[in-house]
């Protein structure tokens, strides 16, 4: 069912070399779409997003003008050692002319699903052509597990310590962005945040705000993972925007790594329990009828901030 991900030897050696000139190709001119180690994604244009929800997110989408189309998806997991988050894997799905390929980069390898979409081969270093797309597959000597899409001059990198990574030259005419993304569009003008709306933004007066507006708007990329990501997609999709920020304002306060509310919480409580109360505290303000539901959540993330004797932001009210 699975062939040896990566081995040492001639081949190895062969296969990094070829990958390696054909990265050099494109080396000088890349826009990187990046989790770092510490969960934050940073996107082509800088732009620096936290992803403190254990979700799959749309990451990126690209087309290329000689007919390629890439679409990645990041796929968050709980954290270890106060991390509410951490990097699981990248899938992706690449189009070709009449060819297809679809798989996942995690520090296991690089994956490949196979024609009949049961199991995953874990290829060794080389390139092979799967339905049509030519895959080249290899790991360096830092522990990157990497994926090369030659022909349409895309890569795919993950690293066990918390790193992943999209590579694509940095050439609007070469490439389509979607705007609508995580990562953006690569455009150089850190526009990617106007899906909020003009009122948002305007409300945007401290680091706190900005915050809760990149919570907002990461929540609103959420395609998958469990019953609570999908619901919670679906309410901030659905809410209004000026409750929703608000609603990121009050219950995001737990989670954030940037205020001393979150990081205190992060040691007195489990990030499960944490992220729970989070999407409570989100359903009671942009699902509930009237003033009383929204209090509600505001109350219970008061109380249980005070029960746990950490310190609420210091605009915090209910």
């Amino acid at each position: 069912m699975f062939r040896t991900p990566y081995t040492d030897g001639n081949a190895a050696a062969d296969a990094k070399d070829r990958c390696r000139k054909l990265e050099e190709a494109f080396a000088d001119k890349r826009c990187v779409c990046m989790v770092d180690q510490h969960s934050c994604l940073w996107n082509y244009d800088l732009l620096k997003f936290s992803l403190p929800l254990p979700c799959v997110y749309r990451m990126t989408r690209l087309r290329t003008r000689t007919g390629c189309d890439v679409s990645v998806n990041l796929v968050m997991s709980p954290g270890k050692d106060g991390k509410m988050t951490q990097p699981a894997r990248m899938t992706y799905m690449v189009r070709e002319g009449t060819g297809s390929a679809a798989g996942a980069v995690s520090p296991k390898g690089v994956g490949v699903s196979d024609p009949h979409g049961f199991d995953t081969l874990f290829y060794p270093p080389g390139p092979i052509s799967m339905n049509g797309v030519e895959v080249f597959c290899y790991s360096d000597q830092l522990g990157f597990k990497s994926v090369l899409f030659p022909s349409c001059a895309i890569s795919l990198h993950f690293q066990p310590d918390g790193y992943a990574g999209v590579y694509s030259r940095n050439f609007t005419d070469d490439y389509t962005y979607s705007r609508n993304f995580l990562c953006g569009d690569c455009d150089g003008g850190k526009g990617e945040m106007g899906m909020l709306g003009s009122d948002v933004i305007r409300r945007m007066r401290t680091w706190e705000d900005r915050t809760a507006a990149m919570l907002m708007y990461t929540s609103r990329h959420i395609v998958g993972g469990d019953r609570q990501c999908t619901n919670h997609a679906a309410i901030m999709n659905s809410c209004p925007a000026n409750t929703a920020f608000r609603a990121n304002q009050v219950c995001g306060c737990i989670l954030s790594s940037d205020s001393n509310t979150g990081r205190c919480m992060r040691k007195r409580m489990s990030s499960r329990d944490l992220t729970s109360m989070y999407y409570a505290c989100v359903e009671q303000y942009c699902t509930g009828n009237g003033s009383g539901f929204s209090s509600g959540g505001c109350n219970m993330i008061r109380e249980t901030v005070g029960a746990q004797n950490c310190p609420l932001p210091d605009r915090f009210s209910c």
